[in-house]
Protein backbone atom coordinates (compact mmCIF):
# COMPACT_ATOMS: atom_id res chain seq x y z
CA UNK A 1 0.00 0.00 0.00
CA UNK A 2 1.63 3.56 -1.21
CA UNK A 3 2.12 5.42 1.92
CA UNK A 4 -0.09 8.17 3.10
CA UNK A 5 2.21 10.92 1.57
CA UNK A 6 1.94 10.04 -1.92
CA UNK A 7 -1.61 8.44 -1.83
CA UNK A 8 -3.39 11.08 -0.80
CA UNK A 9 -2.22 14.23 -3.49
CA UNK A 10 -2.21 11.39 -5.98
CA UNK A 11 -6.01 10.42 -5.16
CA UNK A 12 -6.42 14.75 -5.30
CA UNK A 13 -5.14 14.85 -8.23
CA UNK A 14 -7.05 12.00 -9.93
CA UNK A 15 -10.19 13.62 -8.65
CA UNK A 16 -9.67 16.98 -9.75
CA UNK A 17 -9.01 15.78 -13.44
CA UNK A 18 -12.66 14.16 -13.10
CA UNK A 19 -13.92 16.93 -12.07
CA UNK A 20 -12.30 19.41 -14.23
CA UNK A 21 -12.45 17.02 -16.75
CA UNK A 22 -16.39 17.38 -17.09
CA UNK A 23 -16.09 21.32 -17.43
CA UNK A 24 -13.34 20.99 -20.24
CA UNK A 25 -14.75 23.29 -23.20
CA UNK A 26 -14.51 20.06 -25.69
CA UNK A 27 -15.54 17.06 -23.58
CA UNK A 28 -14.32 14.96 -26.16
CA UNK A 29 -10.47 16.44 -26.96
CA UNK A 30 -9.90 16.34 -22.79
CA UNK A 31 -11.38 12.51 -22.91
CA UNK A 32 -8.94 11.04 -26.27
CA UNK A 33 -6.74 14.12 -26.75
CA UNK A 34 -5.78 16.11 -29.57
CA UNK A 35 -5.49 14.29 -32.82
CA UNK A 36 -1.96 12.38 -33.15
CA UNK A 37 -0.92 13.03 -29.52
CA UNK A 38 -3.66 11.23 -27.42
CA UNK A 39 -2.68 12.81 -23.86
CA UNK A 40 -6.51 12.81 -22.79
CA UNK A 41 -7.63 12.06 -19.02
CA UNK A 42 -8.31 7.81 -20.22
CA UNK A 43 -4.57 7.87 -20.90
CA UNK A 44 -3.77 9.51 -18.01
CA UNK A 45 -5.54 7.43 -16.27
CA UNK A 46 -4.18 4.48 -17.61
CA UNK A 47 -0.98 5.90 -16.94
CA UNK A 48 -1.66 6.23 -13.23
CA UNK A 49 -3.18 2.91 -13.04
CA UNK A 50 0.11 1.53 -14.36
CA UNK A 51 2.53 3.65 -11.37
CA UNK A 52 -0.25 2.51 -8.67
CA UNK A 53 0.09 -1.29 -9.66
CA UNK A 54 3.99 -0.87 -10.08
CA UNK A 55 4.17 0.91 -7.06
CA UNK A 56 2.29 -1.33 -5.23
CA UNK A 57 5.12 -4.21 -6.05
CA UNK A 58 7.77 -6.07 -4.18
CA UNK A 59 9.89 -4.55 -6.54
CA UNK A 60 13.99 -6.18 -4.09
CA UNK A 61 17.21 -5.46 -5.82
CA UNK A 62 17.02 -8.90 -7.79
CA UNK A 63 13.75 -7.74 -9.85
CA UNK A 64 15.11 -4.56 -9.98
CA UNK A 65 18.68 -5.75 -11.65
CA UNK A 66 16.21 -7.86 -14.39
CA UNK A 67 14.26 -5.04 -15.13
CA UNK A 68 17.35 -2.73 -15.63
CA UNK A 69 18.91 -5.71 -17.86
CA UNK A 70 16.05 -6.03 -20.24
CA UNK A 71 15.44 -1.99 -19.99
CA UNK A 72 18.99 -1.85 -21.47
CA UNK A 73 18.79 -4.31 -24.10
CA UNK A 74 15.76 -2.30 -25.39
CA UNK A 75 17.48 0.78 -25.09
CA UNK A 76 20.54 -0.19 -27.08
CA UNK A 77 18.16 -1.47 -30.01
CA UNK A 78 16.75 2.06 -29.94
CA UNK A 79 19.53 3.66 -29.66
CA UNK A 80 21.32 1.48 -32.62
CA UNK A 81 18.45 2.38 -34.46
CA UNK A 82 18.84 6.24 -34.18
CA UNK A 83 22.13 6.02 -34.66
CA UNK A 84 21.40 4.37 -38.12
CA UNK A 85 19.06 7.53 -38.49
CA UNK A 86 21.64 9.65 -37.90
CA UNK A 87 23.92 8.44 -40.50
CA UNK A 88 21.52 8.52 -43.35
CA UNK A 89 21.00 4.86 -43.82
CA UNK A 90 17.40 4.55 -43.20
CA UNK A 91 15.48 4.24 -46.42
CA UNK A 92 12.02 4.04 -44.16
CA UNK A 93 11.85 7.36 -43.22
CA UNK A 94 13.96 9.22 -45.34
CA UNK A 95 16.24 11.02 -42.85
CA UNK A 96 19.49 12.62 -44.06
CA UNK A 97 22.65 12.26 -42.51
CA UNK A 98 23.26 14.67 -39.48
CA UNK A 99 19.44 15.27 -38.89
CA UNK A 100 17.92 14.39 -35.64
CA UNK A 101 17.33 10.97 -35.11
CA UNK A 102 13.73 9.82 -33.83
CA UNK A 103 14.75 6.16 -33.88
CA UNK A 104 10.94 4.63 -33.13
CA UNK A 105 9.74 6.60 -30.62
CA UNK A 106 9.12 9.29 -34.28
CA UNK A 107 10.43 12.29 -31.79
CA UNK A 108 13.57 13.51 -30.70
CA UNK A 109 12.58 14.81 -27.77
CA UNK A 110 10.37 12.32 -26.74
CA UNK A 111 13.80 9.92 -27.31
CA UNK A 112 15.86 12.49 -25.56
CA UNK A 113 13.48 11.98 -22.49
CA UNK A 114 13.38 8.12 -22.56
CA UNK A 115 17.27 7.84 -22.53
CA UNK A 116 17.28 11.07 -20.13
CA UNK A 117 15.25 8.86 -17.25
CA UNK A 118 16.75 5.72 -18.22
CA UNK A 119 20.70 6.49 -18.03
CA UNK A 120 20.74 7.85 -14.38
CA UNK A 121 19.60 4.08 -13.26
CA UNK A 122 21.83 2.37 -16.27
CA UNK A 123 24.83 4.29 -14.82
CA UNK A 124 23.99 2.95 -11.00
CA UNK A 125 23.66 -0.59 -11.96
CA UNK A 126 27.44 -0.18 -13.56
CA UNK A 127 28.07 1.38 -10.48
CA UNK A 128 26.96 -1.93 -7.91
CA UNK A 129 27.90 -4.22 -10.46
CA UNK A 130 31.20 -6.54 -8.65
CA UNK A 131 32.77 -7.88 -11.95
CA UNK A 132 34.50 -5.36 -13.79
CA UNK A 133 33.78 -6.62 -17.20
CA UNK A 134 30.11 -6.07 -16.37
CA UNK A 135 31.54 -2.56 -15.46
CA UNK A 136 32.86 -2.62 -18.51
CA UNK A 137 29.66 -3.55 -21.00
CA UNK A 138 27.86 -0.98 -18.44
CA UNK A 139 29.46 2.01 -19.09
CA UNK A 140 30.31 1.78 -22.67
CA UNK A 141 26.24 1.11 -22.87
CA UNK A 142 25.99 4.32 -20.87
CA UNK A 143 28.07 6.20 -23.51
CA UNK A 144 26.36 5.03 -26.10
CA UNK A 145 23.15 5.98 -24.47
CA UNK A 146 24.44 9.21 -23.77
CA UNK A 147 25.79 9.49 -27.57
CA UNK A 148 22.14 9.13 -29.34
CA UNK A 149 20.91 11.71 -25.98
CA UNK A 150 22.80 14.79 -27.55
CA UNK A 151 22.40 13.74 -30.94
CA UNK A 152 18.81 14.56 -31.05
CA UNK A 153 19.66 18.20 -30.28
CA UNK A 154 16.99 18.72 -27.76
CA UNK A 155 16.70 21.47 -25.60
CA UNK A 156 14.48 20.53 -22.65
CA UNK A 157 16.24 17.29 -22.15
CA UNK A 158 19.47 18.88 -22.26
CA UNK A 159 18.75 20.96 -19.88
CA UNK A 160 17.46 17.82 -17.28
CA UNK A 161 20.57 16.10 -18.03
CA UNK A 162 22.69 19.60 -17.07
CA UNK A 163 20.32 19.18 -13.64
CA UNK A 164 20.86 15.32 -13.62
CA UNK A 165 24.66 15.54 -13.16
CA UNK A 166 24.33 18.65 -10.87
CA UNK A 167 22.21 16.48 -8.42
CA UNK A 168 24.48 13.59 -8.56
CA UNK A 169 27.48 15.35 -7.77
CA UNK A 170 25.30 17.38 -4.61
CA UNK A 171 24.51 13.80 -3.45
CA UNK A 172 28.23 12.90 -3.97
CA UNK A 173 29.71 15.62 -1.99
CA UNK A 174 27.08 15.31 0.86
CA UNK A 175 27.83 11.56 1.48
CA UNK A 176 31.30 11.78 0.85
CA UNK A 177 33.33 9.17 -0.79
CA UNK A 178 34.28 7.46 2.43
CA UNK A 179 31.01 6.95 3.10
CA UNK A 180 29.81 5.45 -0.48
CA UNK A 181 31.26 2.03 0.02
CA UNK A 182 32.01 0.41 -3.38
CA UNK A 183 32.78 3.26 -5.41
CA UNK A 184 35.72 4.40 -6.75
CA UNK A 185 36.39 8.42 -7.60
CA UNK A 186 38.74 7.59 -10.43
CA UNK A 187 35.40 5.67 -12.23
CA UNK A 188 33.32 8.71 -11.73
CA UNK A 189 36.63 10.96 -13.20
CA UNK A 190 36.46 8.69 -16.22
CA UNK A 191 32.88 8.45 -16.67
CA UNK A 192 32.37 12.15 -16.41
CA UNK A 193 35.23 12.49 -19.09
CA UNK A 194 33.80 10.75 -21.42
CA UNK A 195 30.39 12.23 -20.87
CA UNK A 196 31.75 16.00 -21.70
CA UNK A 197 33.92 14.60 -24.71
CA UNK A 198 30.42 12.70 -26.15
CA UNK A 199 28.34 15.87 -25.27
CA UNK A 200 31.00 18.74 -26.98
CA UNK A 201 31.47 16.53 -30.09
CA UNK A 202 27.42 16.22 -30.28
CA UNK A 203 26.77 19.69 -29.23
CA UNK A 204 29.32 20.74 -32.17
CA UNK A 205 27.88 18.72 -34.87
CA UNK A 206 23.98 19.95 -33.95
CA UNK A 207 25.06 23.58 -32.76
CA UNK A 208 22.34 25.20 -35.18
CA UNK A 209 19.98 23.49 -33.47
CA UNK A 210 20.91 24.13 -29.82
CA UNK A 211 21.18 27.98 -30.58
CA UNK A 212 18.51 30.21 -29.45
CA UNK A 213 16.43 31.47 -32.38
CA UNK A 214 12.52 31.98 -33.50
CA UNK A 215 11.71 28.29 -31.45
CA UNK A 216 12.87 30.55 -28.14
CA UNK A 217 10.35 33.53 -29.73
CA UNK A 218 7.38 30.66 -29.98
CA UNK A 219 7.71 29.57 -26.74
CA UNK A 220 7.56 32.57 -24.84
CA UNK A 221 4.34 33.49 -27.12
CA UNK A 222 2.56 30.00 -25.83
CA UNK A 223 3.78 31.01 -22.38
CA UNK A 224 2.39 34.27 -22.75
CA UNK A 225 -1.22 32.92 -23.83
CA UNK A 226 -1.22 29.91 -21.75
CA UNK A 227 -0.74 32.34 -18.64
CA UNK A 228 -3.69 34.65 -19.36
CA UNK A 229 -5.62 31.30 -20.21
CA UNK A 230 -4.86 30.29 -16.39
CA UNK A 231 -5.76 33.62 -15.26
CA UNK A 232 -9.09 33.49 -17.09
CA UNK A 233 -10.09 29.99 -15.68
CA UNK A 234 -7.64 29.59 -12.52
CA UNK A 235 -9.52 26.53 -11.14
CA UNK A 236 -10.99 24.31 -13.39
CA UNK A 237 -8.63 25.05 -16.82
CA UNK A 238 -9.98 23.89 -20.15
CA UNK A 239 -9.19 20.12 -20.08
CA UNK A 240 -6.31 17.88 -21.52
CA UNK A 241 -4.84 19.14 -24.45
CA UNK A 242 -7.67 21.89 -25.18
CA UNK A 243 -4.37 24.81 -25.87
CA UNK A 244 -4.83 24.43 -29.43
CA UNK A 245 -9.02 24.76 -29.11
CA UNK A 246 -8.42 27.87 -26.93
CA UNK A 247 -5.02 29.71 -28.63
CA UNK A 248 -6.72 31.40 -30.84
CA UNK A 249 -9.16 33.08 -28.77
CA UNK A 250 -5.38 34.65 -27.81
CA UNK A 251 -3.35 34.88 -30.59
CA UNK A 252 -1.17 37.40 -29.73
CA UNK A 253 -0.73 40.44 -32.46
CA UNK A 254 3.69 38.67 -32.82
CA UNK A 255 1.79 35.52 -33.77
CA UNK A 256 4.13 32.40 -33.59
CA UNK A 257 5.30 31.40 -37.18
CA UNK A 258 7.21 28.59 -38.37
CA UNK A 259 10.75 28.93 -37.71
CA UNK A 260 11.90 27.55 -40.91
CA UNK A 261 9.50 30.05 -42.95
CA UNK A 262 7.78 33.14 -41.47
CA UNK A 263 4.55 33.29 -43.72
CA UNK A 264 3.39 29.85 -41.79
CA UNK A 265 1.82 30.73 -38.66
CA UNK A 266 1.76 28.44 -36.12
CA UNK A 267 -1.40 27.02 -34.37
CA UNK A 268 0.18 25.30 -31.68
CA UNK A 269 -1.01 21.51 -29.46
CA UNK A 270 1.02 22.22 -26.66
CA UNK A 271 2.69 24.79 -24.46
CA UNK A 272 6.10 23.66 -24.16
CA UNK A 273 6.00 23.73 -20.39
CA UNK A 274 4.78 20.98 -18.49
CA UNK A 275 3.58 22.87 -15.08
CA UNK A 276 1.72 25.42 -16.94
CA UNK A 277 -0.09 22.75 -19.10
CA UNK A 278 -1.22 21.44 -15.93
CA UNK A 279 -2.66 24.39 -14.96
CA UNK A 280 -3.99 25.82 -17.83
CA UNK A 281 -5.67 22.27 -18.87
CA UNK A 282 -7.31 21.37 -15.19
CA UNK A 283 -6.84 24.57 -13.43
CA UNK A 284 -3.95 25.01 -10.72
CA UNK A 285 -5.72 23.20 -8.18
CA UNK A 286 -4.17 19.82 -10.78
CA UNK A 287 -0.69 21.43 -11.01
CA UNK A 288 -0.85 22.03 -6.65
CA UNK A 289 -1.90 18.24 -6.52
CA UNK A 290 1.12 17.17 -8.88
CA UNK A 291 3.51 19.25 -7.08
CA UNK A 292 2.70 17.93 -3.66
CA UNK A 293 2.92 13.83 -5.02
CA UNK A 294 5.99 14.87 -6.62
CA UNK A 295 7.41 16.34 -3.18
CA UNK A 296 6.30 13.19 -1.67
CA UNK A 297 8.38 11.15 -3.65
CA UNK A 298 11.56 13.07 -2.96
CA UNK A 299 11.28 12.96 0.78
CA UNK A 300 10.72 9.21 0.31
CA UNK A 301 13.69 9.00 -1.56
CA UNK A 302 16.29 10.82 0.48
CA UNK A 303 14.72 8.82 3.49
CA UNK A 304 16.05 5.91 2.07
CA UNK A 305 19.69 7.56 0.95
CA UNK A 306 20.45 8.11 4.77
CA UNK A 307 19.32 5.37 5.94
CA UNK A 308 19.79 2.71 3.22
CA UNK A 309 23.81 2.27 2.86
CA UNK A 310 23.52 -1.02 1.37
CA UNK A 311 21.63 -0.02 -1.63
CA UNK A 312 22.48 4.09 -1.92
CA UNK A 313 23.48 4.03 -5.80
CA UNK A 314 20.29 2.95 -6.75
CA UNK A 315 18.37 5.40 -4.10
CA UNK A 316 20.39 8.47 -6.04
CA UNK A 317 19.65 7.21 -9.71
CA UNK A 318 15.98 7.09 -8.56
CA UNK A 319 16.59 10.48 -7.46
CA UNK A 320 18.01 12.13 -10.25
CA UNK A 321 16.29 10.59 -12.66
CA UNK A 322 13.00 12.19 -10.59
CA UNK A 323 14.33 15.80 -10.60
CA UNK A 324 16.14 15.34 -14.30
CA UNK A 325 12.67 14.54 -15.93
CA UNK A 326 10.84 17.70 -13.55
CA UNK A 327 13.73 20.25 -14.93
CA UNK A 328 13.31 19.66 -18.44
CA UNK A 329 9.93 19.19 -18.12
CA UNK A 330 10.44 23.19 -18.07
CA UNK A 331 10.54 23.59 -21.65
CA UNK A 332 9.16 20.44 -22.81
CA UNK A 333 6.07 18.70 -23.46
CA UNK A 334 3.75 15.98 -22.49
CA UNK A 335 4.58 12.74 -24.85
CA UNK A 336 2.62 9.49 -24.64
CA UNK A 337 5.81 7.30 -25.70
CA UNK A 338 8.15 9.62 -22.89
CA UNK A 339 4.90 9.51 -19.99
CA UNK A 340 4.94 5.86 -20.25
CA UNK A 341 8.66 5.74 -19.76
CA UNK A 342 7.99 8.11 -17.58
CA UNK A 343 5.52 7.05 -15.06
CA UNK A 344 6.79 2.83 -15.66
CA UNK A 345 10.26 4.10 -14.04
CA UNK A 346 8.86 5.94 -11.45
CA UNK A 347 6.39 2.75 -10.33
CA UNK A 348 9.24 0.72 -10.55
CA UNK A 349 11.30 3.07 -8.96
CA UNK A 350 8.78 3.77 -5.88
CA UNK A 351 8.21 0.64 -4.99
CA UNK A 352 11.85 -0.47 -4.70
CA UNK A 353 12.33 3.03 -2.66
CA UNK A 354 8.99 1.70 -0.56
CA UNK A 355 10.30 -1.83 -0.65
CA UNK A 356 14.14 -0.68 1.53
CA UNK A 357 12.26 1.25 3.72
CA UNK A 358 9.98 -1.49 4.65
CA UNK A 359 10.30 -4.78 3.04
CA UNK A 360 7.35 -6.32 5.21
CA UNK A 361 4.59 -3.37 5.26
CA UNK A 362 1.26 -4.32 7.14
CA UNK A 363 -1.68 -3.66 5.22
CA UNK A 364 -5.27 -3.05 6.86
CA UNK A 365 -8.28 -4.55 5.39
CA UNK A 366 -10.03 -1.57 4.55
CA UNK A 367 -7.22 0.14 2.82
CA UNK A 368 -6.44 -3.12 0.81
CA UNK A 369 -9.76 -2.99 0.01
CA UNK A 370 -9.64 0.48 -1.68
CA UNK A 371 -6.42 -0.24 -3.47
CA UNK A 372 -8.20 -3.15 -4.60
CA UNK A 373 -11.33 -0.81 -6.09
CA UNK A 374 -9.07 1.75 -7.08
CA UNK A 375 -6.69 -0.47 -9.27
CA UNK A 376 -9.86 -2.35 -10.67
CA UNK A 377 -11.71 1.13 -11.83
CA UNK A 378 -8.05 1.86 -13.39
CA UNK A 379 -8.33 -1.48 -15.41
CA UNK A 380 -11.86 -0.86 -16.26
CA UNK A 381 -10.91 2.77 -17.58
CA UNK A 382 -7.54 1.27 -19.49
CA UNK A 383 -10.08 -1.32 -20.92
CA UNK A 384 -12.40 1.48 -22.04
CA UNK A 385 -9.16 3.38 -23.17
CA UNK A 386 -7.57 0.57 -25.53
CA UNK A 387 -10.97 0.29 -27.21
CA UNK A 388 -11.48 3.84 -28.11
CA UNK A 389 -7.78 3.93 -29.26
CA UNK A 390 -7.92 1.07 -31.42
CA UNK A 391 -10.77 2.79 -32.97
CA UNK A 392 -9.13 6.18 -33.18
CA UNK A 393 -5.82 4.70 -34.92
CA UNK A 394 -7.91 2.92 -37.69
CA UNK A 395 -9.67 6.24 -38.34
CA UNK A 396 -6.54 8.40 -38.17
CA UNK A 397 -4.37 5.69 -40.70
CA UNK A 398 -8.16 6.26 -43.27
CA UNK A 399 -7.25 9.90 -42.77
CA UNK A 400 -3.49 9.33 -43.35
CA UNK A 401 -4.21 7.40 -46.70
CA UNK A 402 -6.37 9.86 -47.75
CA UNK A 403 -3.75 13.08 -47.25
CA UNK A 404 -1.32 11.00 -49.04
CA UNK A 405 -3.93 9.80 -51.57
CA UNK A 406 -4.46 13.51 -52.25
CA UNK A 407 -0.99 14.78 -52.29
CA UNK A 408 -0.16 12.03 -54.92
CA UNK A 409 -3.12 13.62 -57.09
CA UNK A 410 -2.49 17.10 -57.28
CA UNK A 411 -4.91 17.54 -60.06
CA UNK A 412 -7.63 16.65 -57.11
CA UNK A 413 -9.17 19.51 -55.51
CA UNK A 414 -12.01 20.30 -53.86
CA UNK A 415 -15.38 21.53 -55.33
Amino acid sequence: VLPLLIRFPLLLLVMWWLLSTSQAIHLQTALDGQYGRYNGMLTNLSLITMFIVLASSPFDAARLRRFLSMLLVVLLLVCLYAFIQFLGMDPALGIKAGMRPVSSVGNPVALATILLIAMPLIFAEALVRDRNSQKIVLFVSFLLITLVFFLTGSRGPLLGFTTGIVAALLVYLYFKPGGLKGIRFSILVKAMIGVLLLGAIAIYLMQDRLSLGPAVEMRLIYFDVALQMILDSPVFGYGFESFRLAYPLYRPFQDARFSEDSSIVVTPTMIHNDYLQLAADNGLPAMIFYLFFVAGLFWLILKALKSDREMRFYHAGILVMLAAYLVQGMTGWLEAASSVMYWLLLGVGTSFVLHRLEPAPVVDRRSAYVYIAVISGGLIVTGIYAYRFSLKVAQDYTLRQAEAYAFARPDITDK
